[in-house]
């Protein structure tokens, strides 16, 4: 089964080290929810979805970085 970005909603991170930048090799998404059902993905559908997505993944490292400095340096 295929699950896109697109398909889920309250995408949760962890793992995001700055001290591990620019691999984030110890990141990955703890929780996120179907959108149209609401319904937390499994476990294994969040490995899925962070598989299946590398690029979407990435990008949503990036932005926690983003956010995670600004909470440091704003």
């Amino acid at each position: 089964m295929t699950i896109k970005f697109s398909e889920v909603t309250n995408i949760e991170l962890d793992g995001v080290d700055m001290k591990d930048y620019p691999d984030f090799c110890d990141a990955y998404i703890s929780e996120a929810r179907f959108a149209d059902t609401k319904q937390p993905l499994t476990d294994e559908q969040l490995c899925e979805l962070q598989e299946q997505n590398p690029d979407a993944f990435f990008e949503a490292v990036n932005d926690e970085c983003l956010s995670i400095a600004d909470r440091y340096y704003s």
